[in-house]
């Protein structure tokens, strides 16, 4: 029996709709059924029956479901972008501004304001660049991680203890430059990481067992004219200075970023 109820327009298998549609109580839901003018059955069938059945519905939910999990998979791996994005340009303005700090500090020697590790005035014929190592090099009169050689670096984490910033000196004429760079944690004997003098590797543990000089070495350091030293300790005519920032980012992986100048008494830098 027909309810009396009717609704207008429908896509039709075969037959043509050219009145209202009336709708039959079914068993799995109303059926749609094509009327005439009058109100009669006409000559086309309903496609089918109104709802969805579940195999519909779990097709739906599985297709929105992984059209979510793409966009979020997106979305974090964009944010990790962001991160470390963001982190490498901390990294890279705390290691210029430490740079800074130590082109100031031999200025500020050659003026006779600069303070050594004690607080004491550093003598104003002292080299500058002399203080500067004493006060940076491997060894200040300050241990531990207070020490100038190391600094933090906001919303970076440190590798286990080791300090995120350091300063390294080379002091030799013809470095191999995986035995430079102190991870200093606080101990007499901190790990050497290996620094980055040549441009050509980054990553702890990235470096082979040795890195004979290259370019810009050998280097006269002490102005005698040779490039045979490989302990120099005073009478620097010029600093080789590497500044490194090495952290642990939020995936876990460890980073890092090196950064290489000549000091000068004179000039600053070349």
């Amino acid at each position: 029996m027909l309810d009396g109820r009717v609704t207008a327009g429908y896509e039709w298998e075969s037959g043509e709709c050219t009145g209202a549609l009336q709708v039959v109580p079914g068993r799995n839901g109303n059926c749609w059924l094509p009327g005439g003018n009058n109100g009669a059955i006409g000559n086309g069938r309903a496609r089918r029956c109104a709802g969805l059945s579940l195999i519909e519905v779990a097709i739906f939910i599985s297709t929105v479901s992984v059209a979510m999990l793409a966009t979020l998979s997106s979305y974090v791996r964009y944010l990790q972008m962001k991160t470390s994005t963001e982190q490498h340009r901390a990294a890279q303005i705390a290691a210029e501004e430490k740079f800074d700090e130590i082109r100031s500090f031999i200025s500020r020697v050659r003026l006779g304001t600069a303070k050594d590790a004690n607080g004491a005035t550093v003598p104003l014929n002292s080299n500058p660049l002399d203080a500067a190592f004493n006060l940076y090099g491997p060894t200040p009169a300050i241990t531990g991680l207070q020490r100038p050689c190391c600094f933090s670096v906001p919303n970076l984490t440190p590798i286990g203890n080791a300090a995120v910033g350091t300063v390294t000196i080379i002091n030799s004429e013809t470095p191999d430059a995986t035995q430079f760079g102190y991870a200093y944690d606080g101990t007499t004997a901190p790990k050497i990481f290996g620094v980055n003098l040549y441009q050509n590797t980054y990553g702890d543990g990235g470096f082979p067992a040795t890195l004979p000089p290259a370019a810009p070495f050998p280097l006269d350091l002490d102005g005698d004219g040779l490039t045979t030293n490989n302990n120099v300790t005073s009478n620097f005519s010029l600093l080789p200075v590497v500044v490194t920032v090495r952290w642990r980012a939020p995936d876990g992986s460890l980073q890092r970023l090196d950064l290489f100048s000549l000091l000068s008494a004179e000039q600053g830098t070349h």
